[in-house]
Parts: structure tokens; sequence; C-alpha cells
């Protein structure tokens, strides 16, 4: 893609921890230099493909977004969802499209975004950052699902500008 050569500055949530009371949340500027930058959103999931919106880092993570949208409304995004290896491939796309649509959903219903600026995408086990190979290299159990976790991300991706 072209290089626009803008700069964005918006803030999103980054968390260690879910559980932590909500004063104990940490944000970070986040600067996206131009189109195709990517940026992952720190989002609390339910154990289905719906957002735990309830959940401080989610919806803090979300109105942040929907705060920068409303300042830059000719920006479109692409929410990509990713997951790790395990389960079939085909119902790893069909979750994480699914998720990916709920947050757009939640974007437009709580945050009242434009719908046309933000495309809902889901990439299954496409895409890992580690591989299933280096992933079973790890002894202990939880090392092996802190690298799953890795691979199970939401991002957002600035796509064009209109």
């Amino acid at each position: 893609m072209k290089n626009l050569g803008f700069t964005l500055l918006f803030s999103l949530t980054l968390l260690t921890a879910c559980s932590q009371p909500e004063s104990s949340f940490s944000y970070t500027d986040i600067a996206i230099h131009e189109v195709g930058a990517t940026h992952d959103l720190e989002l609390v999931w339910n154990h289905s493909w719906r957002l735990h919106t309830e959940q401080p880092a989610t919806s803090a993570a979300l109105a942040k977004l929907a705060e920068f949208h409303k300042k830059h409304p000719n920006y479109v995004f692409e929410i990509q969802r990713h997951t790790d290896h395990r389960g079939r491939d085909k119902s790893n796309l069909i979750l994480s499209q699914k998720r990916a649509e709920s947050v757009v959903l939640e974007l437009v219903a709580r945050h009242e975004v434009d719908p046309t600026k933000f495309q809902a995408k889901g990439y299954g086990e496409t895409q890992p950052r580690i591989s299933a190979e280096l992933i079973l290299t790890e002894k202990s159990k939880e090392a092996q699902e802190k690298l799953h976790r890795a691979n199970m991300r939401t991002t957002v991706v600035l796509l064009k500008i209109d």
C-alpha cells in the first residue's frame, strides 16, 4: 500500500491481567505511522465468540478506539481476529470471523461508530506469530499456553483514508 506519510496517535488499553481493578490499568499512546500499520487490542472473551464487555479492559480498549475513530472519521479499519492451531481449521476460521464481527458490532452499538468504516475479518490459524512446532518445544504447559495466547489475538489495521 502507498505510504501516506501521516502519524496517528491514540490510546488503547494494555493489560497484564484482566482481574486487576480498573484503577490499576495502564494506558499507553500507540503510534500508527502509515496505512497498513497494526496494533493488537487487549480484549477479554467469554468461552464462545462473544466479547466480555463488562470487563474494564475490553470496554476501555473499545472506547479508546471509538474515540480515535470519531476524531478521524475518514479512516477505514479492519478488525482482525486470529486463533491458535488447536481445533479444526474450518472451526477456527468461523470462530475468528464471529469474534471479529462481534468487535465491530460492539463498536457500532455502544460507541456509535460508522459501520462502513470498520471491516471484520477472521483469519483463524492462518497467520500465527509462533509456529505449532516451536510451541511444542516448550517443556511446561504454562509456557506452551502463553505461546498459544500470542497467536490468539485481535488486531486493528488502518486500511485506508477515504
